[in-house]
């Protein structure tokens, strides 16, 4: 999944779950959720998934998204939604600092509270240290540099970094430039 290889994630994915793996289940609750090309959503059955694997890292990911977003059983609740993230950001899930990412964003474009825009930076470059080849981390970073900072040096860093990620075959990157 950190390398955006959702093909070979879902063909991974469903041979761990024939042996009743949970990584396996909760890589396929992510697939459920988002699609990617390679799956028809389907949030439910994405969910059912998770209640079988809460413990997972990816697992606690998807569960923050239903919070912030107040699917299924759940309120929106964004201070559950930022635990569970951190949770397993702990447990270096990528997907976790994409989601602090955009729970500190939505946060920051409300309010405009410098604190949530410290966190915002500090969960993407967290994550790109951590994870260094996962292409949607880099593109929240390039986001990040290219419409909240106001520095031109940044703007010029976020523009390479997309460039980057379109040499890589990522053409919705485009959208930022």
């Amino acid at each position: 999944l950190d390398r955006c290889n959702f093909e070979g994630a879902y063909k991974w994915a469903k041979k761990a779950m024939e042996q009743n793996s949970n990584i396996g289940k909760a890589t396929m609750a992510y697939l459920l959720y988002w699609g990617e090309n390679v799956v028809p959503i389907d949030k439910v059955k994405a969910y059912s998934l998770i209640k079988e694997c809460s413990s997972e890292p990816l697992a606690k990911t998807l569960l923050g998204m239903f919070y912030s977003e107040g699917w299924f059983d759940f309120e929106a609740d964004f201070d559950k939604a930022v635990k569970l993230a951190k949770e397993a950001a702990e447990k270096n899930c990528g997907k976790a600092y994409l989601l602090l990412w955009s729970l500190y964003y939505k946060e920051y474009f409300k309010t405009k509270d410098e604190k949530i825009k410290k966190k915002l930076y500090e969960a993407v470059e967290d994550g790109m240290k951590k994870n260094p080849f996962d292409i949607e981390i880099k593109l929240g970073y390039a986001s990040n540099l290219l419409m909240i900072s106001e520095s031109e040096e940044d703007h010029k860093k976020g523009k390479d970094i997309v460039n980057e990620i379109l040499d890589f075959g990522k053409k919705e990157a485009s959208i930022l430039l």
